[in-house]
């Protein structure tokens, strides 16, 4: 087993430690604190997503060259002139932020199982790059950006892990936000705005 997959494996143990404690945590104050909390944690949440969909739905998205690309000019210009496409951010440091590049692969061959071509860009970043490129060479079969500087994030104000995944057409305006990978519903509605365009 090389370096690189005892790292991941190590990392997916102590995200699954981590998840299981937070479980605890949370089931522990919903016990002390009852119901109440419960709709007031919903309550922020909708707000947060509320805030979201309204400081970037309808926006122009900025998608910036990097000198650190795994495609040529041709193809870079040809994913972003796209009519219809998916720009997501993966943070090589996050485990469990790397099994999104699977999701968008089987995401990719199931709107082509339906007759519907998608072009999913993929930004990424880690201190680790050599990992990283060995990990996107080994997941992913299309084109991607190594994000040196997190210019992605930082342009367009995408600070928040949960909306750093966008469907923007031609013009590259946001018509979706929110990473389908945590949600069914959103997957649906991405499905389902690909499918009607």
């Amino acid at each position: 087993m090389s370096k690189f997959h005892k790292i991941i494996i190590l990392r997916i143990f102590a995200l699954i430690i981590t998840l299981c404690v937070m479980c605890y945590l949370v089931q522990q104050r919903s016990i002390t604190l009852g119901g109440g909390a419960k709709s007031q944690a919903r309550k922020k949440f909708e707000s947060i997503i509320y805030n979201a969909v309204n400081k970037h739905v309808g926006k122009t998205l900025i998608l910036p060259y990097t000198d650190s690309i795994y495609i040529d000019y041709d193809v870079y210009q040809k994913m972003f002139n796209a009519p219809l496409k998916i720009v997501a951010y993966v943070d090589g440091e996050c485990s469990i932020c790397l099994f999104y590049v699977t999701f968008w692969k089987d995401f990719i061959y199931e709107l082509q199982n339906q007759g519907h071509e998608i072009q999913v860009i993929i930004y990424a970043n880690s201190f680790y790059e050599d990992n990283l490129r060995n990990y996107m060479a080994s997941h992913w079969d299309y084109p991607w950006l190594y994000d040196h500087d997190k210019a992605f994030v930082f342009r367009n104000t995408l600070y928040d892990t949960r909306f750093q995944t966008v469907l923007v057409n031609g013009n590259n305006t946001i018509l979706l936000i929110g990473n389908p990978y945590f949600n069914e519903k959103l997957k649906s509605l991405y499905l389902k705005t690909i499918k009607d365009y």
